[in-house]
């Protein structure tokens, strides 16, 4: 009889355990990013974004911004939308379209204030990591692409007054010298890289940090033999799943 109760008790234990893990499966949320069935993959994001230029020579590595200042960078904003579906419950792609937005001052060659605004294109394969019901783990890599839509340098001085219809006044300022991409001393206007990132996500608020580690020779500097010139992007982004 003692045997009999005890096959009993377990058994109905067994089904409890069944059940309780039966409802946390069905309590975990369906409208997040991370969910195996991914009912809305899209992010909009905002975020910092930097890069370098990096030169190899037989001399040794040279690292700059566009200014041609040794060991600086280049920052700015990015923002846009990217798309994140599962192809199967941990594994799927990420790609989107961004654009990016570098402002910078500076006297280092003679002109005070530089803008360039480029897009990017992310194509990456992803892996999920769920951590609990509303955190999860994201790691991704694959290629990136840049593509520079207009760069330039002006003058603090160089401006003018610009009149709206209603007479308003806007002060605005002549662009005195635009980037000649892909000539002796600049970059090229298209920049593929090897990127690889990794993103954390509570519940439908998305974290992600970026490494781009340049694949074009820009060849900023033909005049050195064996130069080899690329551009290296970090990159800091905060999402909304929607």
């Amino acid at each position: 009889m003692r045997k009999l109760l005890a096959i009993v008790m377990m058994l109905v234990s067994i089904g409890v355990s069944a059940q309780d893990e039966q409802e946390f499966v069905e309590e975990m949320p369906q409208t997040s990013v991370w969910t195996q069935n991914n009912p809305r993959p899209f992010v909009f994001s905002v975020g910092y974004v930097s890069k370098q230029w990096v030169t190899d020579t037989k001399e040794g590595t040279r690292r700059e911004n566009l200014w041609g200042e040794k060991g600086k960078r280049l920052h700015g904003m990015q923002f846009g939308c990217s798309f994140q579906p599962n192809i199967k419950p941990n594994i799927g792609f990420y790609t989107g379209l961004y654009l990016e937005i570098y402002i910078s001052m500076s006297g280092a060659m003679g002109y005070d204030n530089f803008s360039e605004a480029s897009l990017y294109l992310p194509l990456h394969v992803h892996y999920t990591l769920p951590i609990s019901k509303h955190v999860s783990l994201r790691a991704h890599a694959g290629l990136g692409v840049n593509w520079a839509l207009h760069g330039g340098f002006t003058n603090d001085d160089a401006w003018y007054w610009e009149y709206d219809e209603y007479g308003c006044a806007t002060k605005e300022y002549y662009e005195l010298s635009h980037i000649r991409y892909g000539h002796q001393g600049w970059p090229r206007r298209l920049n593929a890289s090897a990127e690889g990132a990794l993103s954390v996500a509570i519940d439908d608020v998305v974290v992600t940090a970026t490494y781009s580690y340049g694949l074009t020779n820009h060849k900023m500097y033909q005049n050195l033999p064996l130069s080899d010139t690329r551009q290296n992007k970090l990159g800091l982004s905060v999402g909304y799943n929607f």
